[in-house]
């Protein structure tokens, strides 16, 4: 039949079956139904090696293949040139983007879509610029801790539980013999201590400014509708997420926050509500989707990632120094103190209960169960005075 020419393979068309056109040496191209087409060599009837397709490997290029592995095989020994060609596919699949890919297949079974979509913008935005194209089992401890504390806390908590995900998944498929996220600490990156990774703004009339961008609620309500509540109310962005509409008594004005929904879970909570804020709950009943206030679909509350965006883009808008979402209660601890305490004659006692926290006197904290509920609504008319002069 005589050896093959590129006018020959170009006019080879697919049939019902696969069929093999002959070039001389073992070298052979296939011919799939499909139309696809794919060089192979036969090593002495004993072993085939697929070594690609056509014609993104041309005639020409593939005797060259046919005859670099005809060479290897003869300087190393068959089983030794497998052994090298199954470590390189494995190794391809140890890539950072392959084995996240694979992982993704496994992980987003049984989790929430918005859930998935919002790993896979985290992966695309500061895991792969990190590791793509590197071999998984050479990324480095020291590594991880470099990426982790270029985030704030709560962003380097999440990359570290889907790293976590990654590196156990890699490790049930042999890829790594060690999960190494184990081995890190983020004690070691961020401390306890407030002042070092809660931001907040000391400049009132900046603060002011963050203040005024969510207060119409009428475009993004549900997240600009929490944030809002957060500066009213001075709760943790926990609490006010997992607020429920069966929490809200619109007659008496008051939001009860049950102890679950708390930091300090010793007992449920009575926030005194100004004008304001009942009149946003009350807007925010048109987007009413299920029992959490504050939510997407109905089924759970918006996460704290949307507000942390949020409060990113109105930062950026108006060039303000940054606040965090915990930094808008430390400014109210600030503020209140700075411009309303000594005027009003206010108790540092009524601050710290409106901010939910415990006395630290023990003994008195477990006796005294006055709420000071009408001094705490007096603080935050004030409070809201102050947000709107």
């Amino acid at each position: 039949m005589g050896k093959l020419t590129e006018f020959k393979i170009k006019q080879a068309k697919p049939k019902d079956k696969k069929y093999k056109l002959y070039d001389g040496d073992y070298l052979y191209l296939e011919v799939y139904p499909s139309g696809a087409k794919r060089w192979v060599y036969e090593y002495k009837k004993i072993k085939t090696f697929s070594i690609g397709s056509y014609p993104a490997l041309s005639l020409k290029e593939a005797r060259l293949k046919r005859d670099e592995l005809k060479k290897e095989i003869l300087l190393n020994g068959l089983e030794k040139v497998l052994t090298k060609r199954q470590e390189n596919r494995t190794k391809e699949k140890r890539k950072f983007e392959s084995v996240v890919n694979e992982w993704l297949k496994v992980y987003q079974k049984d989790k929430a879509k918005r859930s998935v979509e919002t790993s896979i913008q985290r992966v695309n935005k500061h895991l792969l610029p990190a590791f793509k194209g590197r071999d998984i089992k050479n990324i480095k401890v020291k590594e991880i801790y470099q990426l982790l504390q270029k985030q704030n806390k709560p962003t380097a908590e999440k990359l570290k539980s889907l790293l976590n995900g990654i590196f156990s998944f890699a490790l049930s498929k042999e890829y790594v013999e060690h999960n190494i996220i184990r081995d890190i600490d983020l004690k070691q990156i961020f401390t306890t201590s407030t002042k070092n990774h809660y931001k907040y703004n000391d400049n009132l009339e900046e603060f002011k400014k963050y203040f005024d961008e969510v207060r119409d609620i009428k475009s993004q309500p549900i997240v600009k509708g929490a944030i809002k509540i957060i500066f009213l109310t001075a709760l943790r962005q926990g609490s006010v997420r997992t607020i429920k509409w069966e929490h809200i008594d619109f007659e008496n004005k008051i939001l009860y926050i049950p102890k679950e929904n708390l930091k300090v879970k010793t007992m449920d909570f009575k926030i005194p509500l100004v004008d304001e804020a009942v009149d946003t709950f009350r807007e925010l009943e048109e987007y009413k989707t299920g029992d959490y206030v504050f939510s997407l679909d109905g089924k759970k509350p918006i996460s704290e990632t949307a507000l942390r965006h949020h409060l990113k883009r109105i930062e950026k808008k108006h060039n303000l120094k940054p606040t965090s979402l915990h930094g808008i209660r430390h400014s109210f601890s600030t503020f209140t103190r700075q411009y309303l305490q000594q005027e009003h004659n206010i108790p540092d006692e009524i601050i710290e209960i409106a901010m939910q926290h415990i006395d630290q006197n023990k003994i008195r904290a477990v006796y005294n169960h006055y709420d000071y509920l009408k001094e705490r609504r007096e603080l935050m008319e004030l409070w809201y005075r102050l947000l709107t002069s």
